[in-house]
Order: C-alpha cells, then sequence, then structure tokens
C-alpha cells in the first residue's frame, strides 16, 4: 500500500514466458525513509473510516503524527496564518488573514477525505509558503460499484452528568447528518462522487453587566449551523490521459458573544461562506514522463453583523 506523498520503489525482473515466477510484495513500513527528510506521517483510509472523533473533525486525527500538537486557545495545530497550511487534491484551501480559532481553514466533510498527510516541518518547496505544518488531503472518488453512506449524530444534555464545578447538568445539545454517493456514469470511464453534511448546535448566550449598564443585559439564543457539500468528476480518457474535476463549498453561521466582560453591543452574527473549484490533467507520455497540469479557485468571504443592527 502506497499512501499520499510516499515513494515506494522495487525491482522487477523479466523472464521467459515459459517459466513461472511468483512474486511476493510486502507493503511493511520501512523504520528510515531514505528518500526525504521531512517529519510527519500519514492517516490511511482504514484510520479515517474507523477511528472516532468528537465533533467528526477528520482534522483532529492529526495529533495522531509525530510533531504535531495542539494550542487549546485557538483550536487545530499551529492554527495561525503562515504556520500551517491545508491543501486538497493539491489545492491551497488556507485563506491569507489571520483571524484567530479555526474560521481561516474552510471545511470538508470527513466522510469526503479519502486519506491525508501531515507534514510538521522540513518539507520542500512544493509544499508551499507555510513556515510551521502542512496537511495534504485527498478527496474520494467513484468506483464501478454504486455505493452510498448515510449517518445521524447528536449530543443531549440529558445523557449528560452534573458538571463537576457548576454542581449540575450543563445544557448543550448537537444534531449532525451526513450522506455520500458514488458510482460510475460510464463504467471504467466516467465516475461521481458527492457529499453532503449539516450540523446544528442550538446555544444561549447570557450577558451580565453590573450597575446602571445591567438595563442592556439579555440573553440571547442563536443555532450555529454548518453545511458542507462536495462533488467530484473523474474521467479516464484513454488509457495515458486523466480528467477531474471537483468543487466543493462550506457555508457556517455563528454567534459571537457571552459572557460578563463582552457587551452584546460588540458581538453579533459571524459568517463565513467558502467555494472552491479545482481540476486537473494527468497525461503518462512515453514510458519515462508524466505531466500534470492543474488549475483551480478559492473564495472566502466573511458575513459578519452587530447584534445592535438586530
Amino acid at each position: 500500500q502506497v499512501l499520499l506523498g510516499q515513494t515506494f520503489e522495487t525491482t522487477l525482473e523479466l523472464a521467459p514466458a515459459s517459466l513461472e515466477e511468483t512474486v511476493t510484495v510486502t507493503g511493511e513500513a520501512p523504520l528510515i525513509d531514505t528518500s526525504a527528510s521531512t517529519v510527519g506521517a500519514n492517516i490511511d483510509p482504514s484510520q479515517m473510516a474507523e477511528l472516532p472523533i468528537n465533533g467528526r473533525n477528520w482534522m483532529d486525527l492529526a495529533l495522531l503524527t509525530p510533531g504535531a500538537r495542539r494550542n487549546e486557545s485557538g483550536g487545530f495545530v499551529q492554527n495561525r496564518q503562515g504556520y500551517s497550511q491545508t491543501n486538497v487534491d493539491g489545492q491551497q484551501t488556507t485563506t491569507n488573514y489571520h483571524s484567530g480559532g479555526d474560521d481561516e481553514q474552510p471545511g470538508f466533510s470527513r466522510d469526503a477525505i479519502q486519506e491525508f498527510q501531515v507534514v510538521a516541518n522540513r518539507f520542500d518547496a512544493t509544499q508551499g509558503r507555510s513556515s510551521g505544518m502542512v496537511v495534504n488531503a485527498i478527496t474520494k472518488s467513484g468506483t464501478n460499484t454504486f455505493s452510498g453512506s448515510t449517518g445521524a449524530y447528536f449530543r443531549h444534555d440529558s445523557l449528560n452528568s452534573e458538571d463537576f464545578v457548576a454542581k449540575r447538568v450543563l445544557s448543550h445539545q448537537n444534531q449532525q447528518a451526513s450522506g455520500t454517493l458514488r458510482g460510475p456514469i460510464l463504467r471504467d470511464r466516467l465516475h461521481f462522487f458527492a457529499s453532503y453534511e449539516y450540523e446544528r448546535e442550538p446555544s444561549t448566550y447570557v450577558y451580565n453587566a453590573r450597575g446602571v449598564f445591567s438595563i442592556f443585559n439579555r440573553d440571547l439564543e442563536f443555532d450555529t449551523t454548518s453545511k458542507k457539500w462536495l462533488g467530484r468528476l473523474d474521467y479516464q480518457v484513454n488509457s495515458s490521459t486523466r480528467l477531474n474535476f471537483r468543487f466543493a463549498g462550506y457555508d457556517r453561521l455563528f454567534y459571537a458573544g457571552g459572557g460578563t466582560t463582552a457587551h452584546p453591543i460588540n458581538m453579533g452574527e459571524r459568517g463565513r461562506v467558502a467555494s472552491q473549484y479545482n481540476g486537473g490533467l494527468t497525461s503518462v507520455i512515453g514510458g519515462t514522463s508524466v505531466n500534470e497540469l492543474k488549475g483551480g479557485a478559492t473564495f472566502y468571504e466573511r458575513l459578519d453583523q452587530s447584534t445592535a443592527a438586530t
């Protein structure tokens, strides 16, 4: 098994057709990779499919790789612009500004990611401009067999125990639903893959200003929602030429506010909307060369509105 970003070398011997030989190929990972000096590791398809994740954020699996660490005050590993970069199908999806938290990384459903590679440091110039870590992910594609998946996940405070500090059960709800579909359009030639994920989390934001400002206190109820969709087409033109196209979308609406030090007038609704378009042409030229041409566009939009306006 050859995973994303790995190089495998083997020697094959050709014999006369009249002889019978058995070739045994082993897939054991070497203790030392002599072909590169990067520090990192792969999260393979079986780990993506089988390992449980609280919240289904596939990026959390990066913590299984050497050199990865999390800053709990800011979210995912080294999640600052210039210190991390995410590439999906070879296309950079990281936005060009730092706003803290996780909103600089447009979301992809876990069900849409086939596998990914984490490179903590010592990567070459082809990986991009990040001075920290790089995540290279590839999306799933269609096959000659129609298949799909569907799932629903929820969390509710009725199943929680009493909080150790508050001495009561804290209110919490979260619902997620996801689904995928893949299959052939033209058998052995044209295949498709599609995925969609929706998440909803109701929340209540409480304000506790003191003194004369207490007249402005009001609790606000707001549903945080997230939508992620992806579609991909792969076309095998002939034995040496392959075309692919992918489009993806991300739409997240949440509320920034709550607490004893932040007044509602400074807080409000926040929207993060992103779309990506990516295509590639791969051609095998003769027996020694491969030509790959890629192109794409990424759009990222912030939709912020103050509570005072509502």
